[in-house]
């Protein structure tokens, strides 16, 4: 493969999970707390012209969430999301809709509902390594005309309009 772009960087990350006795949680918790790692992938003209590939990785690369990060999405954005941590597993999919996070969604392995095979949601009887990201027209409808989505679409434009004062039209 290619050298490192970063090899002082990877050198010190490297000497810091040794004095930190080999813990992989003191490691993740070091990069996720990088400026790097919070960085944006809002995209600004004068890096973009000294390297348009990222390979200094002066953003964020953009990448689409999968389904529960998104449904979740929403929910934070519209200022909804229960974050109440453990209890049972709560239908996603029919009305009145859960606002617990995805995770917490009730998967039936029997009878998989057609929204999670949408998103390309993998079998739960079988071991997958990855999930596939597929784009089909299905995925825009349920954004376009599901009532879930429609419901927080009016709660993030009531929600923004009470913080800033104006009328949500």
């Amino acid at each position: 493969g290619e050298k490192p772009s970063h090899p002082d960087l990877l050198d010190h990350l490297a000497s810091t999970f040794m004095e930190d006795g080999w813990s992989l949680k003191l490691l993740h918790k070091r990069i996720m707390l990088s400026n790097t790692y919070l960085q944006s992938s809002t995209q600004s003209p004068e890096p973009m012209a000294a390297d348009p590939e990222n390979k200094l990785l002066w953003r964020y690369k953009p990448r689409r969430l999968d389904f529960e990060a998104m449904r979740d999405s929403l929910l934070v954005a519209s200022g909804n999301l229960d974050l109440t941590a453990g209890g049972h597993s709560e239908n996603m999919t029919e009305p009145p809709f859960s606002n617990r996070r995805a995770v917490y969604a009730e998967i039936d392995r029997q009878n998989i509902p057609t929204l999670f095979s949408t998103f390309d949601f993998p079998t739960p009887g079988a071991h997958s390594d990855r999930r596939f990201e597929t784009t089909v027209p299905q995925q825009s409808l349920y954004l376009m005309n599901n009532a879930f989505v429609a419901e927080q679409a009016r709660k993030v434009a009531r929600y923004s309009a009470a913080k800033s004062g104006a009328s949500p039209k």
